[in-house]
């Protein structure tokens, strides 16, 4: 009996160790820093779910005060990565954090998958700047208008910055090869017919003659010899220097490019205010 008290009180600890580590991201608004009403984090739970079920990516709001990252970027990266957010194969969503652990009030948004297709350098920077009017406003409208301008945005589809740009499978931001097959065809189609008109009417202007002296001028015939020596030959070589280069400016069309330490590629900036 003793022995069946001391496995139930092993795995009881056991259950409590594992809910206690366990992490819901299903939950979608952190307030670690307290600065929201139950009622202001209920609304902006409700605010976040309609986004994600209207445009199929994943929406994440936190609050810090204190963390071990460098910076707010890297916290709002591992944040995302580490703890599983993102919909569909390339982990598509958009975070914003509010963090307080460097005793000034820091702010970032970051993007995934095609949230960074979604949300070029122009618009996080027009998010920023209307965040940064709410400041005195409060935090709950802080987070209102990055919602309301994510929702915005993600209405109008991806921007013409990032027209020329995919997501391949790694969730990278990529440049896209498109072939314009239709226009090419037309152009050889154009090309071919005024040639072949051209050979039709050069043909139609050459008559027949059965004498061969109409071919031929004989006055026009002079027959020079000339001796050519072969003396010697000079080759000059002159080298190419070739200016690409290798390094990467952390740019793709309209969206600045980083990479966080779970390896995966984000969008997104940030300020401090």
């Amino acid at each position: 009996m003793k022995k069946i008290k001391f496995f139930l009180i092993l795995l009881l600890i056991f259950i409590g160790i594992n809910s206690v580590n366990a992490f819901d991201n299903t939950v979608k608004v952190y307030d670690y820093a307290m600065v929201l009403t139950t009622q202001e984090e209920n609304n902006l739970k409700q605010k976040v779910n309609e986004y994600i079920d209207k445009y199929n990516m994943d929406m994440v709001l936190v609050t810090v005060k204190y963390h071990e990252k460098d910076s707010t970027k890297e916290y709002a990266q591992d944040f995302y990565d580490y703890n599983k957010f993102g919909l569909n194969a390339t982990y598509d969503g958009i975070i914003f954090v509010i963090d307080f652990n460097f005793g000034y009030t820091d702010i970032y948004i970051s993007t995934t998958g095609q949230a960074i297709r979604m949300y070029d350098d122009y618009r996080i920077n027009s998010m920023l700047d209307n965040i940064a009017l709410k400041k005195n406003n409060g935090y709950y409208s802080m987070f209102e208008s990055f919602i309301n301008d994510g929702s915005k945005y993600a209405s109008l589809g991806i921007p013409s910055s990032n027209s020329n740009t995919i997501i391949n499978n790694n969730g990278d931001l990529v440049y896209e090869q498109i072939i314009p097959w239709g226009p090419i065809s037309v152009t050889s189609i154009v090309v071919a017919t005024i040639v072949l008109l051209i050979f039709i009417f050069k043909n139609r202007m050459v008559k027949k003659s059965i004498n061969a002296g109409h071919y031929l001028n004989k006055d026009s015939i002079i027959i020079n010899t000339r001796n050519e020596r072969f003396i010697t030959t000079h080759t000059s070589s002159v080298r190419i220097n070739d200016s690409s280069s290798s390094g990467s400016s952390g740019r793709i069309g309209g969206s600045s490019i980083s990479r966080g330490s779970s390896g995966r590629s984000h969008g997104g900036g940030g300020r401090r205010l």
